[in-house]
């Protein structure tokens, strides 16, 4: 878990820290408020004791030029309270090893496997740490939220990065299908796994199911029926956005027989132009 350091500057190289709670009762705390040098770091351990409008106020402070012999002021650590002092200390010795900055600041602890860094040479590589490990929900929500113009246009650059891909990979399968045999040939390609099938037929199904958009319709819905009458059934059944149905049906681009055969008993009499 990240904490939060707030420091404050009180004289130069010299700067005072937010406090850190190492113990509290119901009406007593104690209180360590470090303070950061370029030596490293010191601090004050406050005992505070709650006052009848539930305020907090510090308990007077002996002046021990007035003590009786054997007399003396004795705070006691526990086990977690040291634990968390020496913490406290360790973080504060990274700032000032770091250097002391003047004015008011605020610096982030945590465990460096944790947290990314971002600047302007490694900003792309850690984008694409953020979608690696599955946090793409988030980001597209803290983007859309903050700027939607930028998200907008990186949604834009997305989709248009996608349809490029797409395009490349059906160009790849079309040479697969046309110089090989495609379903054996296929798992050689890391990028074309996903398509993989039985059949050459089923390998363009699969990129045509993932890539609805070439045929130029925003589809709402697609239909896992396929029968659209007794003896005839269609490769794809999709539903527009203007609530028509659409019937796909899906050829390889290698057949051994024409897709359109021309039916002379269709063509117009007395056509001079008509072949």
């Amino acid at each position: 878990m990240a904490d939060i350091i707030k420091t404050i500057s009180v004289g130069k190289d010299f700067v005072k820290t937010n406090g850190v709670l190492l113990e509290q009762t119901s009406d007593t705390a104690l209180v360590f408020f470090p303070q950061i040098h370029p030596g490293g770091v010191r601090g004050n351990l406050i005992r505070f004791k709650k006052v009848r409008n539930e305020n907090w106020e510090k308990i007077s402070e002996k002046d021990f030029r007035e003590l009786k012999l054997y007399e003396g002021v004795h705070i006691e650590l526990g086990t977690q309270q040291l634990k968390k002092l020496l913490e406290e200390v360790d973080k504060r010795k990274l700032i000032s090893k770091d250097g002391v900055q003047y004015g008011t600041k605020e610096y982030i602890v945590a465990d460096k496997a944790k947290v990314l860094l971002i600047d302007d040479k490694n900003i792309k590589e850690v984008l694409e740490q953020i979608l690696t490990m599955g946090y793409s929900d988030d980001f597209w929500n803290l983007v859309s939220n903050s700027d939607p113009g930028l998200a907008d246009k990186l949604a834009a650059a997305h989709k248009q990065k996608f349809y490029q891909t797409e395009l490349e990979n059906l160009i790849q399968l079309l040479a697969l299908e046309e110089n090989s045999n495609i379903v054996d040939e296929i798992g050689a390609y890391g990028n074309l796994e996903s398509y993989k099938a039985e059949q050459p037929e089923k390998i363009f199904h699969k990129w045509i199911d993932k890539n609805l958009w070439v045929f130029g319709v925003e589809y709402i819905k697609k239909y896992d029926a396929r029968r659209i009458a007794l003896f005839s059934e269609c490769d794809l059944l999709m539903e527009s956005i203007d609530g028509f149905l659409d019937l796909i049906e899906l050829k390889r681009p290698k057949l051994e027989y024409e897709i359109f055969k021309h039916d002379p008993d269709l063509t117009p009499k007395n056509c001079a132009s008509c072949n």
